[in-house]
């Protein structure tokens, strides 16, 4: 019997997001005889390679006018009644309505994904079907119906992170949590901190689905570990993300203008986004009066391009400075070449950081002098203390984060449930 497996994304292989999707594929494209990809993304070209027995679909999951309007016809169903309990109960009287407008729009999208996935395989009934959702989204909820209609087919979801808490939302409110638990077959959480969130909606069951698995990048690079420290007394920092508003990438500009003259450092930041303009006129007015800083915007830069970045530079330390995060895949590719991470304690990332062993784990909201005061310790290190640190990043990555130990172990168990 040939293996199917279904994989619904928002935007892989397309434009540039869910880069990790990079590293998953792959190994997910040797484990199954056909795979297909459902994408939201109707607009981007492809800008990602796949598997020759990969196929693609584009689907949208806008909704129409009538959609919309017709959207309350379904408070008949018991699982919508059950969820204006919950939110009722769990809900500002202010944030009714906006809660239940996210309720029923979500269940009329995810009846309509639903029903494209029915008619998508139907000429495949034959084989052993799995659909797996890469966000715990409204995909989640089509494939938790999805497995009523096929009680046959085996239905898993992964759980991150704006997709698991809802304070990150407004109104502060996800629909259908239990609902999805309850009917997946796995829900599984890329982080512990996750994982314990989303435990409270698994219901009466006596056992629990909600697992966790943890993403991977690779490191093919022939590397001699550790890499050493940067040379010539300059601590070498590098950032990675979107530069947006919730990556508080100012705070690295703000902590570097507060070190002293005599700590030579060069900051690389990769990534763009709609706050680079204003980061790059304050980051001239920096090197302007401090000679001893010097910040380097990369822009955009392809994981491929980004890995290789590390492969030839001689860096000292990763900064995340993020108000949220499950846990990131940019630090684990920097430790991947013994790059210690300095990152703020939110999400999981107190399970990839561990304060002097593999980086510096600094407070959730850490002010710009706590970051700066990781620098100078780290710069004040001995070289076998830096070493150590950089051992253990090292060290992290191949216990917990190696994609090729991560990926085969989640695949495997996907084919045995």
């Amino acid at each position: 019997m040939k293996t199917r497996l279904f994989l619904m994304t928002q935007i892989f292989p397309f434009g540039k997001g869910e880069t990790f999707l990079e590293a998953e594929l792959p190994i997910l494209a040797q484990r199954f005889d056909h795979v297909h990809i459902i994408c939201e993304n109707l607009k981007d070209s492809q800008t990602r390679a796949t598997p020759d027995n990969v196929e693609i679909h584009r689907l949208s999951k806008q909704l129409s006018t009538f959609q919309k309007m017709t959207s309350f016809s379904k408070l008949y169903k018991a699982e919508v009644t059950k969820e204006l309990g919950f939110i009722l109960s769990n809900q500002k009287a202010s944030d009714y309505f906006s809660c239940i407008k996210v309720l029923l729009d979500s269940v009329q999208q995810s009846e309509q994904i639903t029903q494209y996935l029915l008619n998508l395989v139907r000429p495949f009934e034959g084989d052993k079907l799995f659909f797996y959702s890469y966000w715990l989204t409204n995909d989640s909820l089509a494939l938790a119906n999805l497995k009523r209609a096929i009680p046959k087919a085996t239905c898993i979801s992964r759980a991150h992170r704006w997709d698991i808490y809802f304070d990150f939302h407004s109104p502060p409110y996800l629909p259908l949590k239990k609902y999805i638990i309850k009917h997946l077959d796995k829900v599984y959480s890329i982080s512990e901190d996750g994982q314990k969130y989303l435990e409270a909606f698994k219901g009466d069951r006596k056992i629990s689905n909600i697992e966790i698995s943890r993403l991977g990048v690779f490191n093919r690079f022939d590397l001699d570990i550790p890499i050493p420290s940067s040379e010539n007394e300059v601590l070498r920092i590098v950032s990675c993300s979107a530069i947006i508003e919730r990556k508080r990438v100012h705070l690295i500009m703000n902590a570097i203008e507060l070190l002293p003259d005599d700590l030579k450092i060069i900051w690389y930041h990769i990534g763009d986004g709609p706050l680079l303009k204003s980061l790059k006129e304050k980051a001239s007015l920096i090197m302007a009066k401090k000679p001893n800083a010097k910040i380097i915007f990369k822009g955009y830069l392809s994981n491929s391009v980004a890995l290789q970045f590390y492969a030839n530079n001689q860096i000292d330390l990763f900064v995340n400075t993020s108000d949220s995060e499950g846990i990131p895949v940019s630090i684990m590719e920097a430790m991947s070449f013994g790059v210690p991470g300095c990152g703020t304690d939110v999400g999981g990332v107190a399970e990839i950081i561990s304060n002097d062993y593999n980086g510096f784990l600094l407070s959730a909201h850490p002010s710009p002098e706590e970051i700066a005061q990781s620098f100078v310790h780290y710069s004040q290190l001995a070289i076998e203390g830096k070493n150590q640190l950089r051992l253990n990043a090292r060290s992290t990555w191949e216990k917990d984060y190696n994609a090729d130990k991560n990926y085969s172990a989640f695949f495997d168990e996907l084919l045995l449930l």
